[in-house]
């Protein structure tokens, strides 16, 4: 069968995560059963309502849902998403024992390359406040998987950027969720020891990375736009700062396969959001600037040759403050059963001396030696023109 739009739920710790997708059906569900072919019809109409806003999306990997989501919820919420510390083997046991629910509550995440939404609405569905972003041609589809989630969390997208089409299908998914098996029965609740938080917030944004962040997301990073400082829930003391703005961590999840074109303007994109977070959570009387927060990168093990080398290659040849550890197998394997590697990289804050021009330079000689010389003249008069002339 060749892709198509279809309805899948993923299961996760914190409850079963409703998302329209582009996709390949599942060989073995029957598209004649008559509860299929009902589902396809709806989605079909909704697609033909809304031409406009999903065809962009089409046949774009991030329109795609990959397979290490959970694997990766499952690793920030024992590593970084925890105020205790790390969470040991025994702790685990004891949580899965107690059937205590892990509250993200009061921690705010930074999601890069989104795309169809699962890992950070599965976040806000756990409590917390997540910020989920992606290219302009990916954001329709984004919001309308936060709206089809509404149910399980408080999104923090205004009624006003979800489509009419996203409200109705939030409302039919409500509905027939008790009515009928989906095409793919998976389990809705939480896993043993978690639980839907509930209460989290999930805002979705235009992000294409190298070019400014958008006022909206700039706001929400400095925790006075939409789902930024308007929270009455108790926010950590993150990066020394504590506050209603920056974040926890920045978060990628099997975002850089595919387009090495595009990971100079990552690099910048980067290293704007950690400044704007270190703005937001540095007080008058702080007496050291704050660190900014770790960028933790998921890959699913899908190709022999490791992408993240590379990317390291060059996030550090361009700026020496970035230092980075993996990338490193973890425990769990994603829903296909393939080893998944996390990276986590961190930035210094201490002022690199080095000009525009040699960042610039560092940039064309990594395009050069992973892309050959045709790409130069393109790199040049997009990006270099543009994003390294000084502000």
């Amino acid at each position: 069968m060749s892709l198509r739009w279809l309805k899948e739920e993923i299961s996760t710790r914190y409850g079963a995560v409703t998302i329209l997708t582009w996709a390949v059906p599942d060989p073995l569900i029957d598209p004649s059963t008559p509860h299929v072919q009902r589902e396809w019809a709806e989605i079909d109409a909704l697609i033909q309502r809304e031409r406009k806003a999903f065809e962009p999306a089409e046949d774009q990997i991030g329109a795609v849902c990959w397979n290490s989501q959970s694997a990766a919820i499952n690793y920030l919420r024992a590593n970084y998403l925890n105020r205790a510390g790390p969470i040991t083997a025994t702790a685990a046991t004891a949580t899965a024992t107690t059937k205590s629910p892990p509250d993200l509550t009061g921690y705010r995440i930074v999601e890069l390359g989104s795309g169809a939404g699962v890992l950070g609405i599965a976040l806000a569905m756990g409590g917390a406040d997540a910020a989920l972003s992606d290219l302009p041609s990916l954001v329709p589809l984004m919001r309308h998987n936060i709206a089809i989630n509404q149910h399980h969390l408080t999104s923090a997208t205004s009624s006003s950027s979800l489509s009419a089409a996203a409200k109705r299908s939030s409302q039919s998914t409500n509905k027939k969720q008790s009515s009928h098996a989906k095409s793919k029965p998976k389990s809705s609740k939480p896993a043993d020891g978690a639980g839907g938080g509930g209460s989290g917030r999930c805002t979705g944004f235009d992000c294409a990375w190298g070019s400014p962040l958008s006022p909206a997301l700039s706001d929400w990073i400095a925790g006075t736009g939409t789902g930024g400082g308007s929270s009455t829930k108790p926010s950590l003391s993150r990066s020394g700062g504590g506050g209603d703005g920056g974040a926890d961590a920045i978060v990628l999840c099997d975002a850089l396969y595919g387009n090495p074109i595009a990971w100079p303007g990552l690099v910048i994109t980067l290293n704007e959001i950690l400044d704007r977070c270190i703005t937001a959570t540095s007080t008058a009387t702080a007496a050291a600037t704050p660190p900014p927060p770790p960028v933790i990168n998921f890959c699913e093990q899908r190709l022999e040759r490791q992408v993240e080398p590379a990317f390291i290659e060059l996030l550090t040849r361009t700026d020496p403050r970035w230092s980075c550890v993996g990338p490193t197998v973890i425990d769990e394997r994603s829903s296909l059963s393939i080893p998944v590697r996390v990276t986590v990289m961190t930035r210094r804050t201490a002022v690199v001396s080095e000009s525009n021009d040699a960042n610039t330079t560092t940039c064309l000689e990594w395009i050069e030696s992973v892309l050959g010389n045709k790409f130069i003249a393109l790199y040049r008069t997009i990006i270099c023109g543009y994003l390294f002339s000084p502000l």
